[in-house]
């Protein structure tokens, strides 16, 4: 049997070579994302306290998106990815409380301003 169609046999018993959902087992890679996680949401909750919450919350989302990406692709120091996920999760936890609170005492505000008038 020719080798073309030895490869073609092949090919039809397992599937395509490249692409399929369950081709090939994902290849670990380096600790960047991990790293770039972790960092991302230490750095993004100060900034977002002290200087600006945009770039704030900026910086956790990418963390966020960072950790998760680091967790899928099983990088070698998975345990950061998980800590820098735990820790957007606490952040964006607090940064709904904190909304809430603001838009509670913005309602107070305006009931205690209604009834002075």
């Amino acid at each position: 049997m020719s080798e073309l169609k030895k490869n073609r046999l092949e090919d039809t018993d397992h599937g395509p070579r490249t692409g399929g959902h369950h081709s090939r087992v994902p290849a670990s890679t380096g600790p960047a994302l991990s790293i770039a996680a972790l960092l991302a949401c230490v750095v993004g909750a100060p900034v977002g306290y002290f200087v600006s919450w945009p770039v704030g919350i900026s910086l956790i989302i990418a963390s966020l998106v960072c950790a998760i990406a680091a967790i899928r692709k099983h990088a070698s120091m998975r345990p950061l990815a998980i800590l820098a996920l735990v820790f957007d999760l606490v952040f964006i936890i607090a940064i709904i409380v904190v909304f809430a609170m603001l838009l509670h005492q913005i309602n107070q505000m305006n009931e205690l301003m209604g009834t002075v008038s």
